[in-house]
């Protein structure tokens, strides 16, 4: 169910933008789990560097409100942000904007 979720949020085009929190902390040789380096131990919780590859994965300009990022030009807009989490046991997102997962 995980993986479905996660699928929609990155390919529905629900959201204006989507920021991909478990690309940037997967193991690229078993995407369906952390990779070592960024393994609490638990092989289910993010370390301390992950938490840094995640917000390196972070594209600021989503977040500018100057007319040229996320915010967009037309401040009354209502703008949408698709979060992929890390984690191997949750998935959420906020703000679709026609109404989410099951319209």
């Amino acid at each position: 169910m995980r993986q479905a979720v996660n699928a929609w949020i990155r390919t529905s085009g629900e959201y204006d933008a989507v920021i991909d929190f478990e690309a940037a902390v997967c193991d690229p040789a078993d995407p369906s789990r952390i990779l070592p380096a960024f393994d609490s131990g638990d092989h289910l919780h993010p370390n301390d560097a992950s938490y840094q590859a995640m917000a390196n994965a972070i594209d600021l300009r989503l977040l500018k409100t100057d007319g040229e990022g996320f915010g967009g030009r037309h401040h009354h807009t209502r703008r949408s942000l698709g979060l992929v989490p890390a984690t191997q046991v949750c998935s959420i997102s906020c703000s679709p904007r026609t109404g989410g997962m099951g319209k």
